[in-house]
């Protein structure tokens, strides 16, 4: 019969050894994402920088979008799209620091394998994942508002 107040084994297999040192497993399994990690962060904060300049050549282009009044874009909507790329600019901004953090939070756990120094990097990696899932369900309900916006307007413009 088990005494159910005894203290729990440290499996082997576990994130933290007895003596509060992250095992090797753990360490491994973070040294094999640490590369794609750092390169999704780095290609976000590209990202950012090209949507950046997408909104610039916007800005810079009403001029030349429509050749005459009667074709161009108002500034209004303009001045919506440009607004729109640098919110998205700056989602990647947050998003490409966030796993960068995390890929650097690893890199230091590989040195001094400490506790703290993992809990660091989940830290990171949640505030990655919690901003991602936003940016989800936004663009979902966006998405299924733009889907029903597709049939519900021609059917009204059409009575």
């Amino acid at each position: 019969m088990t005494n159910p107040y005894a203290a729990q084994e440290a499996s082997h297999e576990g994130a933290v050894a007895a003596n509060g040192m992250v095992t090797g497993p753990t360490r491994e399994a973070l040294r094999g994402t640490k590369v794609w990690v750092k390169l999704v962060g780095i290609l976000l904060l590209i990202g950012a920088v090209f949507t950046v300049l997408a909104a610039v050549a916007v800005m810079l282009g009403v001029g030349t979008m429509g050749g005459s009044k009667q074709n161009s874009l108002p500034l209004a909507m303009i001045a919506v799209m440009c607004t729109f790329y640098f919110v998205i600019a700056a989602i990647y901004v947050f998003l490409g620091m966030y796993l960068l953090k995390y890929a650097r939070a690893i890199g230091q756990l590989m040195v001094d394998g400490d506790v703290a120094t993992l809990e660091l990097a989940l830290q990171s990696q949640q505030k990655f994942w919690r901003l991602a899932g936003i940016m989800v369900l936004i663009m979902l309900v966006l998405s299924l508002n733009g889907i029903v916006a597709a049939i519900v307007i021609p059917m009204m413009a059409s009575r």
